[in-house]
């Protein structure tokens, strides 16, 4: 599935693939959206391409230990 400015809005939970929550969605423009890490980290644009999934007000990140693809 294919997810964009429509699916991803601002407010919703940003988490990996163990569901360990990264920060909050500020933004969402055509071509990308933004996280708020909160604190000192700062925040971060995100492809929608590295969307996995949306469950209800959770955006899930292509990203986790789980995926871990180091050889």
């Amino acid at each position: 599935m294919t997810f964009g400015q429509f699916q991803v809005q601002a407010g919703m939970a940003v988490v990996d693939t163990r569901g360990s929550v990264l920060g909050r969605v500020t933004e969402s423009a055509p071509e990308h959206f933004v996280v708020d890490r909160g604190g000192a980290q700062g925040s971060t644009r995100q492809s929608y391409d590295a969307v996995r999934a949306i469950l209800g007000d959770q955006v899930v990140l292509d990203t986790g230990p789980d995926l871990d693809r180091s050889v």
